[in-house]
């Protein structure tokens, strides 16, 4: 029976040892894990220490929008804003002068005179679209001729 305990000891023995080297090399993984998530915790913290030194969060030290803008590339087309508000000045200009001819003809058709029909043509033009609308006796004749 002594060889069979001899076995089993050794086998034992074997395990303990093998138990212990994997042990070793476990923890020698786990610390090459931990040193490595340190390293990557210390990089996002960096980053977002830069991140808040960008946006200054305090409440007077924001930077004006002017300064935050990026510079103008000069091969950008121009901005819409521009556009949009002569188109818009364009379509309202168009709409009182269609408004216009459009009244023009029907006081012509009322059977009022070219200058009275022009005259309340303006009239109306003014009480629908304000006053500061109205053209002249010489700019009617221009425009509804």
């Amino acid at each position: 029976m002594k060889k069979k305990e001899k076995k089993k000891q050794k086998k034992k023995g074997k395990a303990l040892r093998h138990s212990a080297g994997e042990s070793q090399s476990s923890l020698k993984t786990l610390a090459k894990t931990v040193k490595r998530l340190e390293k990557a915790l210390r990089v996002r913290d960096a980053v977002i220490q830069d991140l808040n030194r960008r946006l200054d969060v305090g409440p007077g030290t924001r930077k004006p929008e002017s300064e935050t803008r990026k510079p103008k590339n000069r091969f950008e087309p121009r901005q819409k804003s521009r556009k949009t508000s002569l188109a818009v000045a364009q379509r309202k200009a168009w709409k009182q002068h269609s408004y216009l001819r459009d009244r023009y003809e029907h006081h012509l058709g009322a059977g009022r005179d070219k200058n009275e029909a022009r005259l309340l043509a303006n009239l109306d033009l003014r009480a629908e679209f304000g006053q500061e609308t109205g053209y002249t006796e010489q700019e009617l004749q221009h425009i509804l001729s």
